[in-house]
């Protein structure tokens, strides 16, 4: 963000959304009582944004950081916050400048001009012109490659008339092929060791040839559809002149935006759905004028290029190219009867391939852009990889055609709530509950916002109505355990765990451990060792299980059979001070203080910031009659921790039978004056001068 403007209480300035393809905004504000209102005026370089639904509101505060709320179309979205660059250290300011030229560099600068004095039929018809040159006559082989990433993969196809489509992408000496011909289409994946059979209407090869710019002209398809122009602009691409044609669909829900070359008419650049599209070279090999290098941009994803290097016309393909080969010994599997771009996307979807589904459902909403459910299904394969942004912008789309749908804003609220924005989070699971009261996992996710939020009061609301409109939930009882746990309600917390238990919660061996934890709590040692030992047998090899069953044993006394239990604790880890410190108690109380000292010491080594650990050496120390040695780890237990009545107490002790009668009583007076009690009466009786 940058003032350009300053005027009484208006303000003008520019927003630079680097991220989301390089675009830059021109707005305007004034301040309306205590808050500064901004509104986007145009866009002037970019990506297409719907500029004038933007509005954000800013408290005013003398601060170098202030923060606001984001409107679009009168409804709240986000939150956020501005700050000064001179707040940023060095290496914030660099870190952003790298990643604002990082953008530039990859999505390069599209400058928005002035009214463009073409007219609309011009370039229809030029374009029309390039689309009969380009539908194929002769048999015509093509070759290239794709890259998604760092990753280049080497690409053949071959086109036949009369239906005939065949490509191929090589990987690592393994061929991913997919085919067609006027019976039937086919793929084969060396993965899956099979090829799979699809009707003749599956989108499989249709997405194969227009992958390759080479049956498809999105422009012309908009146009035949009803799309009209609302704006034709000059351009600047990275110092090409162009013209840019903004179509709308006919319900006015849809905006596509076309760049053409000024004065070749190709096109050098497409705005659909949330992508862009970047034609970067043509060439004419036998008459026909194709795009050599395209590359396709989705904010989150990595980008596609591609780049034919050959092409050639006129070649003798035999037809058995375009079918499953004669000798084909694996598996032959059916598709469904209508492989529509929607069934395959739900088919990889429902088998968690979300990177694959993404393509497939991007696809499908190319060719309906008003379907509410792509943009979910699409979202929530985003949510799943983790691309929390992008699944919010397909959520959003999701709810502006449909605001009806519950699940649409309860995954918008799992996607802020992984970006940390609880309170944006909640709200959208409680309009989830405003569209359908009987939401459970609404409740349960509300639930645990609100808990992040330390709301544990109203967290435990929502989790007891996520019971009660889904009963057979053991992941509700569970966390509800975990509040009832953090309330100190052991009992309730004892009851949800053990439900959670009957109802088939997953991990048996951390509920078994969970649960064991609430019984030590409730000093029911004998119960807490039962569940220990039954999470040890689900997973024999988890260190905190063993060191639990350990320490149910030692606060029953059984100071052997916990010592056994430790030792095998610490086979797993033998760096945990606190298990080696509780060893050495073990010890001591079995008055083997030589091993105790060991072990106190060992504990020591690994953390010498506990004052404890100084302490029990001391205990251990005067155990042997080594009053000199447990005097000055009493004192190394106070350089840590100088406010311990009782360590003052017990040194003074150590004094007395070292006959320092003086060092004793300004011990027992250190005690007294930090509010013991008992050194009262040790001073009184030591120290009458």
């Amino acid at each position: 963000m940058s003032i350009t403007e300053t005027k009484g209480c208006e303000v003008k300035g520019e927003f630079l959304w680097s991220d989301y393809y390089n675009t830059k905004t021109e707005f305007s504000g004034s301040l309306e009582g205590e808050y500064l209102i901004i509104r986007e005026d145009r866009l002037v370089q970019g990506r297409y944004l719907k500029v004038s639904a933007n509005l954000y509101k800013f408290k005013i505060q003398p601060s170098d950081t202030i923060v606001g709320t984001s409107y679009f179309e009168n409804e709240e979205v986000a939150s956020f916050k501005i700050m000064k660059s001179t707040t940023l250290n060095a290496g914030q300011l660099s870190s952003f400048e790298h990643r604002c030229d990082e953008n530039s560099k990859k999505y390069g600068i599209a400058s928005i001009g002035k009214e463009s004095h073409i007219f609309l039929d011009e370039i229809v018809e030029k374009q029309r012109s390039f689309m009969k040159s380009t539908v194929a006559s002769l048999s015509t082989k093509y070759t290239g490659t794709i890259s998604y990433g760092q990753v280049e993969l080497p690409m053949v196809s071959y086109f036949k008339p009369g239906g005939y489509t065949y490509m191929e992408i090589s990987f690592q000496n393994l061929k991913l092929i997919q085919a067609q011909n006027p019976e039937y289409a086919w793929s084969s994946d060396p993965n899956k060791k099979e090829i799979e059979k699809y009707p003749i209407d599956s989108l499989v090869m249709i997405d194969a040839s227009n992958q390759q710019g080479l049956t498809q002209n999105s422009f012309l398809s908009s146009i035949d559809n009803g799309y009209a122009a609302a704006e034709l602009k000059y351009a600047n691409l990275d110092g090409r002149n162009a013209h840019r044609v903004k179509l709308v669909s006919p319900d006015g829900k849809d905006v596509q935006v076309f760049y053409f070359d000024t004065d070749s008419f190709y096109l050098v650049r497409e705005e659909i759905g949330l992508g862009l599209s970047v034609f970067k070279e043509y060439k004419e090999v036998g008459g026909v004028v194709m795009c050599t290098h395209s590359v396709d941009y989705k904010v989150g994803d990595d980008a596609r290029i591609l780049v034919l290097e050959t092409m050639e016309t006129g070649l003798d393909i035999e037809n058995e190219l375009f079918f499953i080969p004669k000798n084909y010994e694996g598996k032959i599997v059916d598709g469904e009867k209508e492989l529509t771009p929607t069934n395959l996307a739900n088919q990889e979807f429902q088998s968690g391939n979300y990177e694959r589904a993404i393509e497939l459902y991007t696809k499908a909403i190319a060719l309906n852009s008003y379907d509410d459910f792509l943009y979910y299904q699409r979202g929530v394969s985003r949510y799943n990889l983790g691309k929390y942004y992008p699944a919010i912008g397909d959520l959003e789309r999701a709810i502006e055609l449909n605001p009806h749908k519950a699940e649409y804003f309860n995954y918008r609220g799992l996607c802020k709530y992984a970006l940390r924005d609880y309170n944006q989070a909640n709200d959208d699971f409680k309009y989830a509950l405003a569209i359908d009261s009987t939401y459970a996992q609404a409740y349960y996710n509300r639930a645990y916002t609100q808990f992040s939020l330390r709301q544990s009061d109203s967290a435990l609301f929502n989790l007891n109505k996520a019971i009660e409109y889904n009963p057979n939930n053991p992941n509700y009882y569970h966390d509800r355990a975990v509040l009832f746990l953090q309330q100190n309600e052991t009992y309730e917390a004892v009851r949800d765990y053990k439900a959670a238990m009957s109802l088939g919660y997953k991990d048996h061996g951390s509920l078994k451990n969970k649960l064991g934890v609430a019984y030590f709590q409730m000093d029911d040692y004998d119960s807490a060792a039962l569940y220990f030992e039954g999470a040890i047998e689900d997973d024999p090899q988890n260190f905190q299980y063993h060191k639990n069953f350990a320490n149910s044993f030692f606060y029953k006394g059984e100071y052997d059979r916990s010592l056994k239990e430790f030792k095998i604790a610490k086979k797993l880890n033998d760096e945990d001070d606190e298990l080696i410190n509780n060893m050495g108690l073990c010890y001591y109380y079995t008055e083997d203080y030589n091993q105790a000292i060991d072990c106190y010491n060992r504990a020591i080594e690994i953390n010498k910031m506990n004052p404890s650990y100084y302490s029990n050496l001391a205990f251990a120390y005067s155990g042997l009659y080594k009053y000199q040695e447990a005097i000055g780890s009493l004192t190394s237990s106070l350089e840590y921790y100088a406010k311990a009545p009782m360590v003052y107490m017990e040194r003074g002790k150590l004094y007395k039978l070292q006959n320092d009668r003086f060092a004793a009583c300004k011990d027992f007076k250190k005690a007294v004056d930090l509010g013991l009690d008992e050194a009262q009466e040790l001073l009184d009786q030591n120290c009458d001068f």
